[in-house]
């Protein structure tokens, strides 16, 4: 076999892979997305077993281990592909869970160390961010995610 030919066949190709990744990508930038039953099952799977999880924390480590099982969560969530339709509000939902993650990373910073008074705020901003991430969880029809976590 010639290099010449081996060559040829090379371009040909990946041509034809370059035309393919480019006809995925215009298929994908048309919308449609996920299928929506499909994404209401597995974002609705990820919060009842964040509930779970939660739940089967002995209580006098909760605070720690609870920022972990949330972490775990929030990572699924974010590895799932809303529909289209709901993408920018399904952002938006996970922006505030995120948030909500992050002030009460920073609660449970200020309570291990006894300092109340700044745990304080936080634990409401973290109250706050994670009720309204469940309140557009809601609209978004994911039952098991519109709740903030108790």
């Amino acid at each position: 076999m010639s290099r010449s030919f081996v060559v040829s066949i090379a371009q040909m190709l990946s041509g034809r892979i370059a035309a393919a990744v480019a006809l995925t990508a215009v298929i994908a930038s048309c919308g449609g997305g996920a299928d929506p039953q499909a994404f209401a099952r597995e974002a609705n799977k990820a919060c009842r077993d964040l509930k779970q999880d939660y739940d089967a924390i002995p209580e006098d480590r909760r605070l720690a281990e609870g920022v972990k099982a949330y972490e775990r969560e929030l990572k699924r969530l974010q590895e799932l592909e809303p529909p289209a339709d709901t993408r920018a509000r399904y952002r938006q939902m996970l922006s505030y869970k995120e948030q909500g993650l992050n002030a009460w990373r920073e609660f449970v910073r200020h309570a291990e160390k006894d300092e109340f008074e700044a745990a304080e705020p936080a634990g409401e901003r973290s109250t706050r961010l994670l009720v309204r991430a469940a309140q557009i969880a809601g609209q978004l029809q994911l039952d098991d995610c519109d709740r903030a976590l108790s």
